[in-house]
């Protein structure tokens, strides 16, 4: 019952279309890699197709690391064994409406019915989930902090607007295959017999 009201929420959301105050407050940590993974720039003239919006299997959490973030607003703190479901905020979901007109709605309604069944699976494994339209996380764990951009490399459009990342405290975090997870990478991931 509550991804299904999540569900709602998000497509509640996704009709919103203001824009939240930014605040300038650092947080910083030295231990972080910052290198990224050059990804290739989507073609904007295309038609939005749903299977293109299907996140890459090659990508990793780390290649989103940074070494600090500005806008603590927008930042989520996270320091326990989770699932973060995240989603588009506001200003992203104007943004991509735009960019990507009626297909927009097609790519909403998929994702939100992939944000269910991995609520589903969640659930059944016991592994505590959460729902952000953050875009920043800083995952505190407990020998080393790990900060995420999810908007990607400055100028290019690596921006993540849907997907699941799992964090174990004595692990770096993961993403998760969001279409298709792989149960027993999670189970070993987050330990669970």
């Amino acid at each position: 019952m509550k991804y299904i009201i999540a569900s709602v929420i998000v497509l509640l959301l996704f009709q919103a279309c203001s824009h939240q105050p930014e605040n300038q407050e650092d947080y910083n940590t030295d231990n972080i890699n910052s290198s990224r993974e050059q990804t290739k720039p989507v073609d904007k003239t295309s038609k939005i197709d749903t299977a293109e919006v299907a996140i890459s299997k090659s990508r990793t959490a780390r290649s989103y690391f940074v070494n600090s973030i500005k806008d603590s607003l927008n930042t989520e703190f996270i320091s326990e064994n989770l699932a973060v479901l995240f989603y588009p905020n506001d200003s992203i979901i104007s943004k991509l409406q735009r960019e990507w007109g009626e297909s927009f709605m097609t790519v909403a309604d998929d994702n939100s019915y992939y944000t269910y069944e991995l609520g589903e699976l969640f659930d059944s494994l016991k592994i505590k989930t959460i729902h952000s339209n953050k875009r920043h996380f800083v995952f505190k764990g407990n020998h080393k902090d790990y900060i995420m951009d999810l908007n990607g490399v400055q100028g290019q459009s690596d921006s993540i607007y849907w997907d699941v990342v799992l964090f174990n405290v004595v692990r770096e975090p993961i993403f998760v295959d969001y279409v298709e997870p792989d149960i027993a990478k999670i189970k070993d991931y987050m330990r669970i017999e």
